[in-house]
């Protein structure tokens, strides 16, 4: 058994922060009301407002360029959702140097290479761009998900593909 944490309210305020985001911006997408003001608003009350418009970049790509069904919950859901706890380990690798060469496979679980090459240099400022604005994420690189290596196809079983919500 992991102490791998699976509540929202059990993680720290940049992981809690950062999975707010990202649950915002996937239900504004899945809505087609792509108005972010108030996500652009949070961004800069808890002083990352740098780190916005990498948020955007990389949430774009991944909707739009995904290969995999991706498991994002509603802003007010108290779980995490292993793809959620898979965002939150990619964006702490763009923020250490020592997990730099996990961001590649890392994104490879949900994207095609063309994907990946437009999502990382997203990813890397997004958390370039957090730390400096101080919300430094945890580095767990013993607990990223590479299982999708060992199985190339990355792809449902119902072959739909994108963003979900619960």
């Amino acid at each position: 058994m992991t102490n791998e944490k699976h509540r929202l309210n059990e993680l720290r305020f940049s992981e809690q922060f950062l999975i707010w985001g990202i649950r915002v911006w996937v239900r504004s997408f899945m809505k087609e009301e792509h108005n972010l003001t108030h996500l652009r608003d949070a961004f800069k009350l808890a002083r990352a407002e740098d780190a916005f418009l990498p948020l955007d970049g990389f949430m774009t790509i991944i909707s739009s360029t995904s290969e995999a069904q991706i498991d994002v919950r509603c802003p007010k859901c108290a779980e995490l959702s292993p793809d959620e706890r898979h965002f939150l380990d990619l964006c702490a690798s763009a923020q250490h140097s020592s997990g730099a060469a996990l961001i590649t496979p890392g994104l490879a679980k949900w994207l095609p290479p063309t994907g990946v090459r437009f999502a990382e240099p997203q990813l890397r400022m997004l958390g370039s761009q957090l730390k400096r604005a101080g919300h430094s994420l945890p580095f767990r690189h013993d607990k990223i998900d590479m299982s999708h290596l060992a199985n190339p196809s990355n792809t449902s079983d119902s072959g739909s593909t994108g963003l979900k919500t619960q």
